[in-house]
C-alpha cells in the first residue's frame, strides 16, 4: 500500500490527527501538519510516470521520547473507523529549525 501512496492521498487529511503506534514508545498523537512535494529526491532512472516524492511534516508532544521508529499509523475516521492504516511506516523526528518549542516536529518521507 505505502508504494502506491501520493501526496493527493494526506492532502485530503490536513489538519487531522493520526496515531502513531511503536511497540518500544507510547502511542503518540499527531497533526498533519502539511504536504511538501520533493521533486528534486526522484531518482533520474526511475520510471516514468512514477509519484512524485513527497513529505508530510507531523507535529506531537513535545515530551515524546520518539526520535525515529518504525510502527503503525492510522488516522480515524467518523465512527472510530480507520480512513487511513499504514503499517511499518518510518517517522522521523527533525528539528525545530526555528519554530515553537510547543510541538516535536516529525516527518514521513515518500520516494
Amino acid at each position: 500500500m505505502l508504494a502506491h501512496l501520493c501526496a493527493e492521498d494526506f492532502n485530503a487529511l490536513l489538519g487531522q490527527v493520526c496515531l502513531f503506534e511503536t511497540p518500544a514508545f507510547a502511542p503518540l498523537a499527531m497533526e498533519i501538519k502539511s504536504v511538501r512535494l520533493k521533486p528534486l529526491a526522484a531518482s533520474p532512472f526511475g520510471e516514468p510516470g512514477r509519484r512524485t516524492p513527497f513529505v508530510v511534516d507531523l507535529l506531537g508532544d513535545p515530551q515524546t521520547r520518539v526520535v525515529d521508529a518504525v510502527g503503525i499509523l492510522s488516522v480515524a475516521g467518523p465512527g472510530g473507523h480507520d480512513v487511513l492504516r499504514l503499517d511499518d511506516v518510518w517517522i522521523s523526528r527533525v528539528g525545530a529549525m526555528g519554530r515553537g518549542s510547543e510541538h516535536a516536529y516529525f516527518q514521513l518521507v515518500f520516494n
